[in-house]
């Protein structure tokens, strides 16, 4: 059995040499730091990756080319010594592996788009198969059903029996009048946004513009109140300092509500605290009054808001007024299908069936 080099003590000892030779040289020949950490680095790397190789030639190979780099480093050549570097540390590639990787992947991308489905595809596929399982849990199809079966016969049906259901929701929702507008408001801390909820402007049809007003809102009041609860801590800090200064000089404890000091914006002078506790009190008082100044603002403009522009400004008035002609044109359009076409539906006929007359009418 072929032994290692690394259990020979003489080639450990060459090898040993060579490695120390060759950062001695660097740090005497070169006087780039890069250079030397990348001669450093590069040959550790080779000593690390090859201390197991058991072919005799090619340990030789390795052996010469760090003789040669020593070699190149005592004359000085450091043009040679980085392309020396370059040409161990770049990795050999398999001729013509990346012309066969590259095969083998337009390959398996070509297998792929024939076998993958559409997603129109894989949405009927969806529809047949809760369609059959259905039909099937109420004993009225058979638990083996051929492929063509299922695709000349049972889909249709699916997809019928879906729209058919769809065309049931729209008339429901057609009965029940022109849909709602209402003055919605959603919560910040400290506060509510009003805004105007319609059918014609929910979801994705919602405005970018409110989106980000909603959402800059929220971030600067919740910022707003992670303030208020740091100059609250701070102010029971000011507030404990100051009892302490006041008995070192008085030799009395103060008391004092010190929610009530800070959150009133018109205090008595009866209420004020002595003028010790004032002088560590009032610059967070003061933030907290401003913090209260903010919200109070922000509350206030809201509420105009909702008065001057959604109520009495006429924003309401005008999507009530979108909705019902939505509405209107959305019945008339499905009366005239009901005069025209309903009758004459066909589930295994292609433009006649009922997805086909609902995608037709926009309903």
């Amino acid at each position: 059995m072929v032994t290692n080099f690394i259990y020979l003590s003489s080639h450990r000892t060459c090898v040993l040499h060579l490695y120390r030779h060759t950062l001695r040289n660097s740090h005497q020949c070169c006087h780039s730091m890069h250079l030397v950490h990348r001669i450093r680095k590069i040959v550790k790397q080779t000593l690390v990756k090859h201390r197991c190789n058991k072919s005799s030639w090619s340990v030789h190979l390795h052996l010469q080319k760090l003789h040669e780099l020593n070699q190149l480093l005592v004359r000085g050549n450091i043009k040679a010594v980085w392309d020396l570097l370059t040409l161990i540390s770049s990795k050999k590639k398999a001729p013509g592996s990346s012309r066969i990787i590259s095969e083998l992947q337009m390959i398996k991308i070509k297998k792929t788009n024939i076998m993958s489905p559409s997603p129109k595809c894989s949405r009927e596929m969806g529809i047949l198969n809760k369609y059959i399982k259905r039909e099937q849990a109420h004993d009225r199809l058979p638990h083996n059903i051929s492929e063509e079966y299922k695709m000349n016969l049972l889909l249709p049906m699916a997809l019928h029996a879906r729209a058919l259901a769809k065309l049931n929701s729209i008339q429901r929702k057609l009965s029940q009048g022109p849909p709602k507008v209402m003055i919605n408001h959603t919560a910040t801390m400290g506060g509510r946004i009003w805004f105007v909820r319609s059918a014609l402007n929910k979801k994705k049809r919602q405005s970018k513009a409110l989106g980000i007003l909603i959402r800059r809102e929220k971030r600067q009041s919740r910022n707003r109140w992670e303030a208020l609860e740091c100059c609250k801590a701070t102010a029971n800090w000011a507030l404990q300092e100051g009892i302490w200064e006041h008995f070192i000089q008085q030799g009395t404890i103060l008391e004092l509500d010190l929610d009530q000091y800070l959150e009133s914006f018109d205090l008595d002078e009866k209420y004020q605290p002595p003028l010790l506790l004032r002088e560590w009190l009032a610059p967070v008082r003061e933030s907290v009054i401003k913090l209260k100044e903010i919200n109070r603002a922000k509350v206030v403009y809201f509420r105009n808001y909702k008065n001057n522009v959604l109520i009495k400004g006429g924003q309401a008035q005008y999507y009530a007024d979108r909705s019902k002609n939505f509405h209107r044109e959305r019945l008339q359009r499905f009366q005239e299908m009901a005069k025209k076409d309903l009758p004459y539906v066909a589930p295994f006929v292609f433009g006649r069936d009922l997805p086909s007359v609902i995608a037709k009418y926009r309903l």
